[in-house]
C-alpha cells in the first residue's frame, strides 16, 4: 500500500463521509467517480503508476 500524503487528507475524508453517508464503501465511491469523470479512459485496477 501506498503512504498517504497531507494533500490526500481531505479528498479521502471527504470520500469516507459520502460513502457513510450512502452506506456504501468507499471503493464504490471512488469507481463511480472515475465512471463519471470524462478525462478517464479507461480504468486499470491495481495500477499504482502512471506510465501504465
Amino acid at each position: 500500500m501506498h503512504p498517504t500524503l497531507d494533500s490526500d487528507k481531505p479528498t479521502i475524508d471527504a470520500i469516507e463521509r459520502i460513502a457513510k453517508a450512502r452506506n456504501v464503501s468507499m471503493a464504490t465511491i471512488a469507481l463511480a467517480w472515475v465512471l463519471k469523470n470524462p478525462v478517464v479512459a479507461r480504468v486499470d485496477p491495481g495500477t499504482s503508476r502512471q506510465r501504465r
